[in-house]
């Protein structure tokens, strides 16, 4: 069965869609024992997959609008969702792989996102939500062992962020329940499970650069100024801090203006790490004060200020002098590097 699934998997890219179309129920049946089986080998499992991607990527704006109770392409992808956060590393990735290529390639229709594209958001939102209770049920218990619900949550994390980097990246109305999630897991003791959330907030920025999605950022990034974890960890502060300076580099693209307007505080914000005993933590915020300094500044702002432009510049200018003081000794080589780019 692996070598003629394998075979199948090779050749299936090059039979003609329609065909693929109009026997989508006859091949998927004969998939659906090689992907369902609990026993099933991970080698058998993967050009499964393959398959199902290929037949999945053919289909019509009608098919995809099934009902997954109906044997139809949502119902299979609903069995790639649960693939995609198995315990095998090579049929997790390869399920992610497969979910990614759907949703790139979406049926020709007037609407940005691929069909399926909320079907999966909420699967997989359901997943992080199902697997951060589980974690905390059994932590919650006397004599735990080592909690065996972690991995769970950094697989739904990939599972997330996979679907947020493909198409037209996370689903708008599904941002801000996943902003919140994202919140708590990334309060997490271990650190992990903090960098995959962490991760998964620079993936929807990079889906809301190139997309004019613009007016969910200002929420996103208060939801991740709330997030500031505390003034010396240095597990955390770095990741953080390159969220926040990436948050705010697509701001500056969409929302030149107001972006700048905001740089004095969020210089304020930064320059307090220039404190900290931590040089990890003293070189994560001089690099995101640099990005600040090189992104968040519009060239008309430098050619053309106005009296409220100049006040800005004065508000940031005083500040780096401050940054020369003897409390931010141990940052100095920071600063100049701070200086220099200003």
């Amino acid at each position: 069965a692996t070598s003629v699934v394998y075979l199948l998997d090779l050749t299936a890219e090059h039979v003609p869609a329609p065909l693929l179309r109009s026997k989508f129920t006859q091949i998927l049946s004969s998939l659906v024992p090689a992907l369902t089986l609990p026993d099933v080998e991970a080698p058998l499992l993967r050009p499964s997959i393959g398959c199902l991607q290929t037949l999945l990527i053919a289909q019509d704006a009608n098919s995809w609008s099934l009902p997954h109770t109906q044997i139809g392409p949502r119902r299979a992808m609903a069995g790639l969702l649960a693939l995609a956060v198995d315990h095998r590393p090579k049929v997790r990735k390869r399920a992610q792989e497969a979910l990614a290529q759907v949703l790139k390639n979406p049926p020709p229709s007037p609407s940005l996102d691929h069909p399926a594209a909320d079907m999966c958001a909420e699967t997989a939102m359901r997943t992080l939500q199902d697997s951060v209770a589980a974690a905390g049920k059994i932590r919650k218990k006397p004599n735990r062992q080592e909690s065996s619900h972690e991995p769970a949550i950094i697989h739904s994390l990939q599972l997330i962020k996979t679907l947020a980097l493909a198409s037209g990246g996370w689903p708008s109305k599904k941002i801000e329940p996943l902003c919140e999630m994202l919140m708590n897991v990334s309060r997490s003791s271990n650190e992990f499970v903090t960098m995959a959330a962490f991760e998964v907030f620079e993936a929807i920025f990079e889906g809301m650069a190139d997309e004019f999605s613009s007016s969910k950022l200002p929420r996103l990034l208060e939801a991740i100024q709330e997030l500031r974890p505390a003034q010396n960890d240095s597990q955390l502060l770095p990741p953080w801090i390159a969220v926040l300076s990436r948050g705010y580099d697509v701001s500056a693209q969409v929302q030149p203006q107001e972006t700048f307007e905001k740089l004095p505080e969020l210089f304020e914000m930064v320059t307090s790490y220039l404190a900290s005993p931590s040089q990890n933590i003293r070189i994560s915020a001089s690099e995101c004060l640099v990005s600040f300094l090189a992104n968040c500044i519009p060239n008309n702002v430098i050619l053309e200020p106005s009296v409220y432009d100049e006040k800005t510049l004065e508000k940031l200018a005083k500040m780096a002098t401050d940054l020369l003081s003897v409390k931010y000794q141990a940052a100095w080589l920071e600063v100049f590097n701070v200086c220099s780019a200003m």
